[in-house]
């Protein structure tokens, strides 16, 4: 999926929570861990609750697509409040033994015609009323659509909702296990508001004065000569 953050979309706030609300079983969890942890599908599904502390609220796994070799990095992410809630409640009512969180869709397969991702546009996003916005290939116009929206858009949510907020792109790699900033930038998607604020912050036509500037100092005005003053007297 990473191969075509450029082309991504981010789903809006709103968005999230209409898919939350939609979704239905394990996909519920499924959807929470994408929106609050900006997990993979294939890590939410697959997630154990070994990895899970609610004391320290963090949950720390190693992703799948960096798990072998040089590249393997285990990530801690916060469990924001509205997750723990879930989770919290979630482990009161798992059965005794259950290893992972959402069991209905651990080890199954995240691509083609019967993966979850399929799944989930199919199931989910449709009932929540969002279009995944499909696109046939540019080149040949043919073969496997390429959805705008998809699961994956919920990583570029986590990811915007953070950078729009202010949050730092160190911050944001580490949180997401992006490698460079470059691979950030890629969902990394502003709001309109926000560029527009930044672009305010230019100066004006009017070139800016020391006086304008902030810690320094007007001069102060030069006395008025004696005889100006004689002139002036009743």
């Amino acid at each position: 999926p990473d191969g075509h953050a450029n082309q991504r979309k981010a789903f809006t706030w709103p968005q999230v929570l209409k898919l939350i609300s939609a979704a239905e079983g394990n996909w519920v969890t499924a959807v929470m861990l994408g929106a609050y942890c900006g997990m993979r599908l294939g890590d939410c599904v697959n997630l154990k609750w070994d990895n899970v502390n609610l004391e320290e609220d963090t949950i720390t796994f190693v992703p799948e697509k960096t798990s072998r070799g040089k590249r393997r990095k285990e990530l801690t992410v916060p469990i924001h409040p509205t997750l723990k809630l879930h989770l919290a409640e979630l482990k009161l009512s798992a059965a005794e033994g259950l290893m992972h969180l959402c069991p209905e869709l651990q080890g199954r397969s995240v691509g083609g015609r019967s993966g979850l991702s399929k799944d989930f546009i199919e199931k989910v996003m449709t009932k929540a009323g969002i279009n995944n916005q499909a696109k046939a290939s540019k080149i040949t116009g043919k073969g496997r659509a390429f959805s705008a929206l998809s699961f994956h858009s919920l990583r570029h949510s986590f990811n915007s909702e953070m950078a729009n907020k202010g949050v730092s792109q160190e911050l944001r790699r580490h949180l997401t296990g992006h490698a460079t900033d470059r691979m950030n930038d890629g969902y990394s998607h502003f709001t309109k508001k926000l560029l527009k604020k930044a672009v305010a912050k230019l100066p004006g036509q009017k070139a800016e004065t020391n006086a304008d500037r902030p810690g320094v100092s007007r001069p102060a005005p030069k006395p008025a000569p004696a005889h100006a003053a004689v002139a002036q007297s009743p």
